[in-house]
């Protein structure tokens, strides 16, 4: 009986110590498990950042700049229209300056067409097709610029206005006016006198004693003939004097004559004193006397004849 008791008592102890072993390795295995049970959701959890995308500098090619297009300049035919004298009185004459400009050809369809009041009537009609009772006249041009002499009859009263076209194959492709006034006339006595411009920009004083009878004195624009060849103003003007008795242009003058010009609303006074046989004579041999500015050139101002 005590042998059975001791081998019951032994397996016991054997029995209890297998327990105590194996819940001192259970609870270490359950750690171990749990603690890598963990590690698993933590590395789930935390996520692998991505790297940061690395930024090259690109330099961008330079794009081709398109080359300026270059538009044609057209220019529209021109017409200008000139007259010579400036001016008109009744039976007298006037020659009609034309240019044609800016056009490519001139052909048997180009046609310039003149339309003139009633009492004008072309030197030479028969250089063209005139319309008396229409006041028309047309030529077709050889050249580019020309000129037509015209008569005024006695009922011709200023001003005139005449108007031309340029015409292409029956269609006006350029214009001119023009209009032609009254010249402003003064009588100059033995007495003197003082003549001056349509716009009062040119005064011209006649002592007593300048003139030996009476005479007509128009102060104007030059006509074409007497046109300087430069102008340094742009503003020339022509001075002439007839005599009533023989319709004679007079030159010659018996004492020295004054002539104001406005330069900037300040009158210059230039004095004729050149002699010459017969009296005191408007010709390019002057002598100047400027009160007040300067003057660049006499033959500005007063063109001779």
């Amino acid at each position: 009986m005590k042998y059975k008791s001791n081998l019951v008592n032994v397996a016991y102890s054997i029995l209890v110590g297998v327990t105590l072993i194996l819940s001192a390795v259970n609870p270490i295995a359950a750690h171990a498990a749990a603690s890598d049970s963990t590690s698993q959701q933590d590395s789930l959890l935390t996520k692998t950042p991505k790297p940061s995308p690395t930024l090259t500098n690109v330099t961008p090619e330079p794009s081709a700049i398109p080359a300026p297009t270059e538009t044609p300049v057209s220019y529209e035919p021109a017409l200008s229209l000139l007259s010579d004298p400036t001016y008109i009185v009744p039976g007298g004459q006037v020659t009609f300056l034309y240019q044609i400009s800016n056009f490519e050809k001139i052909t048997d369809t180009t046609i310039l067409r003149f339309h003139v009041p009633f009492g004008f009537k072309p030197l030479n009609p028969e250089e063209g097709k005139y319309d008396e009772a229409a006041g028309i006249f047309e030529i077709i041009p050889t050249a580019t610029e020309g000129k037509i002499a015209w008569q005024a009859d006695e009922n011709v009263v200023a001003p005139v206005g005449i108007y031309a076209e340029l015409i292409q194959d029956d269609t006006t492709i350029a214009e001119a006016k023009l209009e032609l006034t009254a010249p402003v006339e003064y009588k100059i006595e033995t007495t003197g006198g003082t003549a001056e411009s349509a716009d009062g920009e040119v005064q011209v004083n006649f002592p007593s004693g300048a003139v030996s009878e009476t005479v007509t004195v128009k102060v104007t624009e030059p006509s074409y003939e007497a046109l300087p060849i430069e102008s340094l103003s742009g503003a020339p003007f022509e001075i002439t004097a007839v005599s009533e008795t023989s319709k004679e242009e007079v030159t010659q003058f018996d004492q020295p004559v004054e002539i104001w010009v406005n330069n900037a609303d300040s009158y210059i006074k230039v004095t004729i004193f050149t002699q010459s046989v017969g009296g005191v004579s408007l010709d390019p041999n002057i002598e100047i006397v400027i009160p007040g500015k300067g003057l660049a050139c006499f033959a500005e101002y007063v063109q001779n004849r």
